[in-house]
């Protein structure tokens, strides 16, 4: 528990994108199974993320309440910044649903690709069309069963 309280909260992201304007959302898709397990990599995620990015807007979409309301998920965590760009961090570990293992970050951005680039448009609609469904139903859709996450870091507070 002592780690949890040593490490360093990181305001500067989020505090740095607000002042430019930039709106940005962390959408993650979370599977009841893999939250229940305490060890898994998804719990570990969101209790590094809880614990050093406390001011992110943070969106945990549960892919049960989302596959009964008929909305399509993306496969991967991602971020979306305003109409620019969409980065996708976390891929799935084989066998597992919803638990990220870190593998890469991909980038797609939303304009013209230079010669000889690929055209990453139709990419970056794809996860803007999924940030806006799910931000639009945010309510509806985010996870409301308990988290080891906040668990873990009332514990390391008190």
């Amino acid at each position: 528990m002592r780690v949890m309280q040593t490490l360093p909260v990181k305001t500067d992201r989020a505090l740095t994108w607000r002042r430019a304007g930039v709106q940005v959302a962390r959408l993650q898709v979370v599977h009841a199974q893999v939250l229940a397990d305490p060890g898994s990599a998804l719990n570990y995620l969101i209790t590094y993320m809880e614990a050093t990015h406390p001011e992110e807007d943070r969106i945990l979409i549960d892919a049960d309440r989302a596959r009964q309301a008929g909305v399509e998920l993306p496969e991967v965590d991602f971020l979306i910044h305003d109409d620019d760009v969409a980065f996708t961090k976390y891929l799935g570990e084989p066998g597992t649903p919803g638990s990220p293992g870190v593998v890469y970050r991909d980038v797609y951005w939303n304009r013209e690709p230079a010669s000889g680039e690929d055209d990453d448009r139709p990419a970056y609609r794809r996860f803007a069309q999924a940030a806006d469904t799910l931000l639009a139903r945010r309510a509806d859709l985010a996870w409301t069963g308990s988290l080891v996450a906040a668990e873990v870091l009332a514990r390391a507070r008190a």
